[in-house]
């Protein structure tokens, strides 16, 4: 998948906020999606991670993507509709509300920083479902981690810690 075709589009121009793709690639890697998952991306940015997603998930399964401006979220929908890329809807929506219209999923995936988990992703993921975030290790110096969750009987429990982060929520 060229990140560059996402990243700057010639109808669009050049996305203003870009993760490195070195980073979303783990990041995705970490949701570990399978043929069939319903996923929830929090985070459309350029289009990018959601076209990733898709793919991993096949035309049996689902993405939903949602973003705070709706801007790069009609941009996205466009550039994965001229790829025919139908697996994928982006939508503009708070993602700290997760999306419940299309819920439950199997996999969430946060491109950005909550200041808590939000208590929606959790009960909008099924059981045993995975998610990507960074969260706030401490207010000072304002650290935070990325974490890779599972949720069993609706109780988060961290899987895994890794360095790196988003941009707040």
């Amino acid at each position: 998948l060229d990140h560059d075709h996402y990243r700057h589009h010639p109808g669009r121009g050049r996305t203003p906020h870009i993760t490195n793709p070195r980073y979303v690639q783990r990041d995705v890697t970490y949701l570990n999606v399978q043929p069939g998952a319903r996923v929830l991306e929090i985070g459309t940015g350029s289009g990018y991670s959601g076209a990733l997603l898709a793919r991993l998930t096949g035309p049996t399964g689902a993405v939903t993507s949602v973003d705070m401006d709706a801007y790069l979220a009609r941009w996205a929908n466009a550039i994965h509709h001229q790829d025919g890329t139908p697996a994928i809807r982006c939508h503009t929506a708070n993602g700290t509300a997760g999306y419940p219209l299309d819920a439950p999923y199997d996999r969430i995936g946060a491109w950005c920083a909550p200041p808590l988990l939000p208590q929606a992703w959790v009960d909008q993921i099924t059981e045993n479902g995975r998610i990507v975030t960074t969260l706030p290790v401490a207010p000072v110096a304002d650290i935070s981690v990325l974490a890779v969750l599972t949720v069993t009987g609706d109780r988060p429990e961290v899987e895994h810690l890794d360095l790196g982060s988003y941009i707040d929520a």
